[in-house]
């Protein structure tokens, strides 16, 4: 067992921590190893070290045995059948295998033929399929620290992603090894329930149903390294769809019961949380609440790479500030060679003797770090944080345990932030306290479950940003204007950039938004409203005359679907589909409206867009015009009672994302991605001017959605 605290060991390099009794017991006791069933049933330790598991599997076999049968050569002959082991350190199986002889001896056996195996576990296949039970405490030994057996590692679909851990391809090793109906019960690392490496084996627990126990060992130290532990029971074959999950009681080393999960409980956003039925609730809806408007701004502090340098409690005139070390609150002194948010020439800097000689003396320091991209090397290691000095924020800690641990402090215009996150935010300071010196926000923290030493959670500057957004929206109840339909526009922009077209990522954030707005709007328990990115993040069918159809929106009263909303988003290549769209948005508005159902749609499109041909170069740039929109505008002169393949009330909304340089320098995809993934570019109300008629609201989404809702609760 090793985290990132432990020190590179003979331990570390093989993956060897010996298990403490009360574990043994305890997984054994969760798997079901235990009474008569456990008699003539095959099971494994196939990394059994000195044979602490086994240990204790013989002396419940042997007792189990004898309570119907005295012949001690029968059980000798079972033994030697039914008991398994692997271990690769000769000395350690040697070892095994005489323990095992001790605990025989107490029962009159003098010798048993044990199936104890020194070899390489990630080499064994004759006991596939095999195996009523698979218990152990696999190794724990990251990916760089695998040395030879890295080959082997990766050719288990476990290790296929991130920095793969050992203990993480015993899972299918052991997944392997079980019978139809099997069980698996291990004590490994918890980082598999969120890391990146463990992404794989969580969606095979979960799209195969294997997942019947967990025990989350949270801070309790069960082994002398500092990692952070959980009991995994899987089992194969069951007849049920939940998951018990339990605790760890440490003054009695006994977990308790504390809830039974659905997959949807704790599957979220492709990540394992544990808590009770109602706390994961809550965080569900926090993880995936799209905000209408962003009110909060998080980001993570200066990062000097070099902070002895930089900081201190020197003064060098005009190129000093204060700086709040956020994880301790503490004020210092800061060389900050920056103006406007750009580094100062150098020879400009070092007019001042006393700063040359400060960098002159420290040259091979600052050229010694590993410095972000096109960075000189006389400045900050990274570029985080330098533009907001001079904006008003808040230092904050990200090492908490209780709400006392929180260290919240003002920084005026002028004040940098390291060690720590800092918000920018116009939300006054006693809202935000309140909002943050709360058992509400160490709950979220602690059940976003990124322990450190000594009972402390940790959490980034995304974990913030989403409890303050969602906490914010609840305190005030909020209803989306243009300006914020705009910054949603722009969000949903942003995620298609970073996660390409075929992502439904986008359609969340702005799907979500507009549903959530809807949903407060209506202002009604009998109303739910069902989209990607809001509440179960599902869309819902509606029952058309001809066909049923998933609908982007779905807008239902007492379960029963009364109105649908549709959503085109038009990012790229418009001439090219522009029919097509127009054409499907007719058929599928016809379907639901012949079915007495009002049905609305949303169209979006920047009033200038790329026209990427097959090769990913752009060929030309579209300028949006009436010819575009004369389909558009002859469907909005139409009467909705006589045509149903009209829309009860469409939005046409034409934006213009902002544009600094020349087309010319953006030529391809990947130009076009980079430039607006790395430039903060503005997104306003397209000037285009149009005449629509009574069927279309253009450019006013607050208007189309007071619509939408006066129709609904019309009906």
């Amino acid at each position: 067992m090793h985290d990132e605290l432990v020190t590179l060991s003979t331990e570390k390099i093989n993956g060897r921590f010996y298990t403490p009794e009360f574990i043994v017991n305890n997984i054994l006791d969760l798997s079901g190893y235990h009474g008569q069933s456990i008699l003539k049933k095959h099971v494994i330790d196939n990394s059994c070290g000195n044979g602490a598991f086994l240990i204790v599997i013989v002396d419940r076999y042997c007792n189990e045995f004898l309570k119907l049968n005295n012949d001690l050569r029968i059980l000798s002959e079972e033994l030697s059948e039914y008991i398994h082991g692997i271990e690769i350190d000769e000395n350690e199986s040697k070892m095994c295998i005489e323990n095992l002889n001790n605990i025989i001896r107490k029962y009159g056996l003098n010798r048993v033929n044990w199936d104890i195996n020194c070899t390489d576990t990630l080499t064994v296949d004759r006991y596939n399929g095999k195996m009523d039970f698979v218990l152990g405490n696999p190794p724990y030994v990251r990916v760089h620290n695998l040395g030879r057996s890295f080959d082997n590692i990766k050719k288990f679909s476990f290790a296929q992603n991130g920095m793969t851990d050992l203990y993480i391809v015993f899972y299918e090793i052991g997944l392997r090894m079980l019978n139809e109906n099997g069980v698996l019960g291990y004590i490994t690392p918890s980082s598999f329930f969120n890391s990146v490496a463990g992404e794989y084996m969580r969606l095979h627990l979960v799209n195969n149903n294997l997942l019947d126990k967990i025990v989350n060992l949270k801070h309790f130290q069960a082994f002398t390294a500092t990692t952070y532990t959980a009991i995994t029971i899987l089992r194969n074959n069951r007849q049920k769809n939940t998951t018990d999950y339990y605790q760890f009681e440490d003054k009695n080393n006994f977990p308790f019961y504390v809830d039974t999960l659905s997959i949807e409980d704790y599957f979220i956003n492709g990540n394992f949380y544990f808590a009770d039925k109602r706390k994961l609730d809550e965080l569900k809806t926090i993880l995936n609440y799209n905000t209408v408007k962003n009110f909060f701004a998080v980001k993570n502090g200066f990062a000097t790479l070099a902070d002895k340098f930089f900081i201190s409690n020197f003064d060098f005139g005009v190129f000093t500030i204060p700086i709040i070390k956020a994880s301790t609150g503490k004020q210092y002194k800061c060389l900050f060679p920056y103006s406007k948010g750009k580094l100062v020439p150098f020879e400009d800097l070092t007019t001042n003797s006393s700063i040359k000689s400060h960098f002159e003396d420290n040259k091979d320091l600052l050229l010694r770090r590993s410095l972000e991209k096109n960075s000189e090397w006389y400045g900050f290691g990274r570029t985080q944080g330098i533009n907001d000095v001079y904006r008003c924020k808040y230092s904050i800690n990200t090492l908490i345990k209780t709400q006392s641990d929180l260290k919240l402090i003002k920084c005026d215009k002028g004040v940098g932030v390291y060690s720590g996150l800092y918000i920018v935010t116009d939300v006054s300071e006693s809202e935000l306290k309140e909002m943050l010196y709360s058992e509400d926000f160490v709950s979220y923290i602690s059940l976003l479950g990124k322990y450190k030493n000594g009972g402390y959670y940790t959490f980034s500057s995304k974990d913030l940003k989403n409890y303050l957004e969602y906490k914010y929206s609840q305190r005030n109840g909020f209803k989306m204007n243009n300006s914020q339909f705009l910054a949603t526009l722009k969000n949903s922009f942003i995620k298609y950039l970073e996660t390409g077209s075929r992502s439904n990522k986008k359609l969340g954030i702005l799907h979500g938004a507009i549903a959530e707005d809807l949903q407060e709007r209506l202002n009604d328990s009998n109303y739910s409203v069902y989209s990607l990115g809001y509440g179960i993040e599902k869309e819902h069918k509606i029952n058309g005359r001809y066909v049923d159809k998933t609908v982007d929106i779905t807008i239902e009263e007492n379960n029963i679907p009364v109105a649908g909303i549709a959503i085109k988003y038009v990012m790229s290549n418009y001439s090219q589909n522009s029919n097509n769209y127009f054409e499907n948005m007719l058929g599928e508005t016809a379907n639901i409206r012949c079915a007495k159902i009002p049905y609305f749609q949303i169209f979006i499109i920047p009033d200038k867009i790329p026209y990427f041909d097959k090769y990913g170069d752009i060929s030309k740039w579209e300028t949006i015009n009436a010819r575009n929109l004369n389909k558009y505008i002859k469907l909005s002169n139409d009467n909705i009672d006589t045509y149903l393949h009209t829309p009860n009330k469409t939005l046409v909304f034409i934006v213009h994302i902002q544009d600094k340089i020349t087309n010319a320098k953006i030529s391809n995809r990947q130009n076009y991605v980079d430039y607006y993934s790395n430039y903060d570019f503005d997104m306003t109300i397209s000037a285009l001017n149009f005449e629509f008629g009574n069927t279309i609201v253009y450019n006013d989404y607050d208007k189309f959605i007071q619509k939408v809702v006066y129709t609904i609760k019309s009906l």
